[in-house]
Order: structure tokens, then sequence, then C-alpha cells
């Protein structure tokens, strides 16, 4: 009031709320996204697909691991796949190539273009160049697969999405 003022005395500022960071306005306790989709290979391994640049960064360098299968679009923007090897399992040709149609599916021209050039390279084999956009890694050995396109296969595979 005005008397407390003029007393010397200032009034007390109500401590303000800390905003809620926007996961909490959406509902509280939501955890985060994943920073990929998931599917599954016809023979049920799982197959990771990034959904973005940075989230690519995430499942790269974050999800995977050494011995995990990485694949990616040659020379075009993408999505990154995963498949994950535990206990050093072999990867059959068959999940490699799911994956590999999944990467090219979600890559620039992968709609369209008739064959697309997979990279496949062990996670371990990767480099993230210091100061480069989100996305992008080096790498070194690996081999290519292309896989054309079919857009029975494809489909297919995408009615395999797990549900998040």
């Amino acid at each position: 009031t005005l008397e407390e003022i003029q007393r010397g005395r200032l009034p007390r500022r109500k401590k303000q709320q800390q905003r809620e960071p926007n996961s909490a306005k959406r509902g509280g306790n939501e955890p985060k996204s994943q920073p990929y989709r998931e599917y599954r290979s016809r023979r049920g391994s799982r197959i990771l697909v990034g959904r973005n640049a940075s989230a690519n960064d995430r499942l790269t360098f974050g999800v995977g691991r050494g011995n995990d299968l990485w694949l990616h679009a040659r020379g075009r923007r993408g999505a990154h796949g995963l498949i994950p090897r535990r206990d050093k399992k072999e990867i059959s040709f068959e999940c490699v190539k799911d994956a590999a149609r999944l990467c090219a599916f979600f890559s620039e021209g992968g709609k369209t273009d008739s064959q697309i050039e997979i990279w496949i390279v062990e996670r371990k084999h990767l480099r993230k160049p210091k100061g480069a956009p989100a996305g992008t890694v080096t790498y070194s050995g690996g081999k290519s697969v292309w896989i054309k396109h079919d857009e029975e296969a494809t489909k297919s595979l995408l009615n395999t999405l797990v549900e998040e």
C-alpha cells in the first residue's frame, strides 16, 4: 500500500513461477519422443530409421553401438538406418535389404528414382566431423547395395511400423 511505501517498506514481489517446459503444457510427464521410427524386417529383426537430421545424429551416435549396422543413401539427404546387433549375431542379408529399402524410401528421390545406392557400415567406423551440420557423418570401409524401387515390398515394410 501507499502508507507502507512511505514508511520505507517496499512491498514484496510475488515469486514468479517458472515457466513449464513445452512437454508439461502438452500433458505433463510424457516421455520424449524417440529419434527414430522402429520397423520390423520380414524375419522380425528391429530396423530403426531416423526422422530428420538432428534425429539421425541422436540415432547414430546416441542409440547406435559399435557393432550395429548403419545404412544411408549414398550422396543424398535422407534418413539414417540402424540395425541393432546384440551379442555379435550375424544379420541376414534379407534384413539388410529390408533396412536398405526403408532408407531408400525415406531419402531424397526415394519415392521416384528407379534405384538407389545404400551404403552399409558398422557404427564403429563412423565419425561426426567437428562443426558439421546435423546428420553429417564420415565413414571408413563398408559396402553398398543397390535397391530397386519396389512399391509392394516398401509398402509391406512400412506396415510393420511399431507403435510408439
